[in-house]
């Protein structure tokens, strides 16, 4: 198993609880039923010795912090640099055994007013990620999103196979969407016609502590309404749903990855949902809880309630939102992960319980 590991936007949210996975012990996890194949894989990846891997963290610290990884362990190594300087890059990767590209520009309201800034960031420094990868043959994980689907207007379950349901890229709401299905189809081409290692992972609103609310992620905002007695402001009727995951539950699905390339895995499954069969690389996950669901006014009112806010809970109209947020906002109605897929290569692996970490976070 690689021992170098590069992390681009390792200082953001997902980025630094995923440098936490490789420096600390794993946790138990129940063999007995699996997959020989995967039951290897997991055997091995507990086996490994956190202290002989080096994780190389690459952040223009633009949204993230050094905060997140500090203080810095023995065996990261940080480098305050832009996925977009294509030598820099090359060389970091020649130097590391694998890579997760988590770089990307994030939240609504930064996506909003840096256009021209996001768009370069998404889609020349994941083209640049990519080809250094292959040219080095190293092993790519590569972050997606959610947003990739659009907005279908129906309340559907998304699998990995559904067409997005996309709106004019001439609205702004929708060039990170636009951004980010670019950087799908650069890996994906990449795979097919050049042989990339490569395995995409679209998160589903990942939520965990670290995470801020400066840039428009709901949580970690209603949360701090809450504690400082400020109104929570929710846009629209607040029926709009989302399923929130665990970042513990993300990283350790991520961690694993690596140790799952060139296994092909059956259809045979003892479990209650339909395995999928193939090679992790060069396929495309969903990653998120649909036990996390939650729809944005219950979302308001526990967090009120487990924080013992006095707060006001508004409703903000859509075109208040937007006199804010500008024309280009769009809010997305329903928005669920189908899982099937990542949880056949898992199977064992529980979720955690989403109100539990919410509770936490509100203390």
């Amino acid at each position: 198993m690689s021992k170098r590991i590069l992390i681009t936007g390792g200082c953001g949210f997902i980025g630094s609880w995923l440098v936490d996975r490789f420096i600390n012990p794993l946790p138990p996890l129940t063999l007995q039923g699996l997959n020989p194949q995967i039951k290897d894989a997991y055997q091995r990846c507990l086996g490994d010795d956190a202290s002989e891997y080096t994780i190389h963290v690459l952040d223009n610290l633009s949204t993230g912090t050094i905060k997140n990884i500090s203080p810095i362990s023995d065996n990261v190594i940080f480098t305050q640099a832009d996925v977009r300087d294509a030598e820099f890059v090359d060389k970091a990767v020649e130097q590391c055994d694998m890579c997760y590209h988590l770089a990307a520009s994030v939240g609504v309201q930064n996506i909003l007013n840096n256009q021209v800034d996001m768009l370069s960031t998404n889609i020349e420094g994941t083209e640049n990620v990519i080809k250094s990868c292959l040219k080095h043959n190293k092993l790519l994980i590569l972050a997606s999103t959610s947003e990739i689907y659009g907005d279908s207007g129906k309340n559907d379950i998304l699998v990995e196979t559904d067409d997005p349901c996309l709106g004019n890229p001439q609205v702004a709401r929708w060039s990170y969407a636009y951004s980010k299905i670019a950087d799908e189809c650069l890996a994906s081409a990449y795979h097919r016609e050049l042989g990339l290692r490569v395995i995409i992972c679209r998160f589903f609103n990942t939520i965990g502590p670290r995470q801020t609310g400066e840039y428009g992620m709901v949580l970690p905002k209603f949360i701090s309404s809450a504690k400082a007695g400020e109104q929570i402001t929710v846009f629209g009727d607040g029926k709009q749903s989302r399923c929130f995951c665990d970042v513990d539950d993300v990283t350790l699905r991520l961690r694993l990855f690596p140790y799952l390339e060139g296994h092909k895995f059956s259809t045979e499954n003892e479990f209650s949902y339909p395995c999928w069969s193939g090679d992790p690389i060069g396929e495309v996950f969903n990653v998120g809880n649909i036990k996390g669901y939650t729809t944005i006014n219950d979302l308001a009112q526990n967090i009120r309630a487990w924080t013992k806010s006095d707060s006001v809970i508004v409703h903000m109209k859509y075109d208040e939102v937007k006199r804010i947020y500008g024309a280009g906002f769009v809010d997305i109605k329903d928005r669920r992960p189908n899982t099937n897929k990542i949880d056949s290569l898992f199977p064992q692996i529980p979720y955690n319980n989403i109100k539990h970490l919410i509770k936490e976070m509100c203390k």
